[in-house]
């Protein structure tokens, strides 16, 4: 009977994404030449206390290519900045939209740049 209990275990275990990274905070700033500086600060969550794995920041200034860093360097319960510099001067008001994706889930948040 042990080694049903311990399969049918074994298979609720996998099921379902066991890992997340959250963004807790998004801030916006110009720096001295004009440009964006764009922050978030993330929050890793492993369900078996390890390594969440790889994902990516991405950081979508207005008229530019999205910038992205990919990482696999967060254990559960780490926090980090990641920071982000447009390459132009955005006008104010415009959307700057920062995305952390971990695996097949994204997570966004937007602020305008001042």
């Amino acid at each position: 009977m042990r080694a049903p209990l311990f399969f049918l275990f074994a298979l609720a275990a996998c099921e379902g994404p066991r890992a997340s990274v959250e963004i807790e905070d998004m801030r916006v700033a110009r720096d001295a030449e004009g440009r964006v500086v764009a922050e978030i600060d993330v929050l890793a969550h492993d369900q078996l206390g390890g390594n969440v794995g790889h994902y990516c920041a991405y950081a979508l200034f207005p008229n530019e290519p999205p910038a992205v860093r990919c990482e696999s360097d967060l254990e559960d319960g780490d926090r980090r900045t990641l920071r982000f510099v447009s390459e132009g001067t955005p006008n104010p008001g415009w959307l700057v939209i920062m995305r952390v994706r971990l695996g097949n889930v994204d997570v966004e948040w937007s602020r305008a740049a001042p």
